[in-house]
């Protein structure tokens, strides 16, 4: 399952793609969408992550309302500029307050950003909340931790007692 599959279930959370650096780099872009079949919220998060741009884009979210699931995707991210009191900023903000979220999925590539989501996972424990984040290599995987089932591609076929009437 991918959620790329529907482009127009994606949009970007308050133009964060648009932004810039004080260097003139293009900044990280931010989209969000919420599953219509799940109680599901999914932020992909392209280029270098900066903790103003997931901090911006985590209160934006709340406009698709409050969710039991979160999904982040940091494929396509780079985590490694965000130093460990942002992390721990990151997780106590996603972690505490009303908003929060039951579980919390985070799908990413190896190195810097893997690491990263080690890092996010260790500082929720210590906060009292372990068991509620996990880092994942695979969307699949994530899913499933999730208790998300995947949407069939084609229609299951009709009951063979349908098929004799």
């Amino acid at each position: 399952m991918s959620f790329n599959d529907d482009p127009s279930l994606w949009r970007p959370i308050a133009r964060l793609g648009s932004l810039r650096t004080r260097d003139g780099a293009a900044g990280p872009t931010v989209t969000c969408s919420r599953d219509p079949h799940e109680d599901l919220l999914i932020l992909k998060v392209r280029g270098r992550a900066r903790m103003d741009d997931l901090t911006d884009a985590q209160e934006r979210a709340l406009d698709h309302g409050l969710v039991e699931l979160l999904l982040w995707d940091v494929i396509e991210s780079d985590l490694s500029g965000l130093s460990l009191d942002q992390l721990d900023e990151l997780v106590t903000s996603v972690l505490t307050g009303p908003w929060a979220p039951r579980r919390w999925a985070i799908v990413t590539a190896r190195g810097a950003s893997m690491a990263a989501t080690s890092v996010i996972e260790t500082l929720a424990s210590e906060l009292g909340e372990g068991g509620r984040v996990m880092g994942f290599r695979e969307l699949t995987a994530a899913l499933e931790w999730l208790g998300v089932r995947e949407s069939p591609t084609v229609p299951a076929p009709p009951p063979d007692e349908l098929l004799r009437r």
